[in-house]
């Protein structure tokens, strides 16, 4: 679920939506803590993407956005 939801990120994000980008990586970064840390610490390591949407984003829209992500109901989310 973790790659998926990144993966859709990364697909919003080509498309010019930044901050649903960041609000499916903050559900990803859900979908994630729920893992086993094994498979938590497979997950590759988005560093780079989370700067460039910093970046375009501000750091409390950025912020903002990763919460709302881990907060709405996956469903809800994906609705959109």
């Amino acid at each position: 679920m973790a790659d998926g939801l990144r993966l859709l990120a990364k697909c919003c994000h080509a498309t010019g939506d930044s901050g649903y980008a960041a609000s499916l990586l903050g559900a990803a970064d859900d979908a994630a803590a729920h893992l086993d840390p094994a498979r938590r610490h497979a997950l590759p390591f988005d560093h780079e993407f989370r700067v460039t949407l910093e970046k375009e984003l501000g750091a409390d829209a950025f912020a903002s956005a990763l919460t709302a992500g881990q907060q709405t109901p996956l469903t809800q989310l994906l609705a959109r």
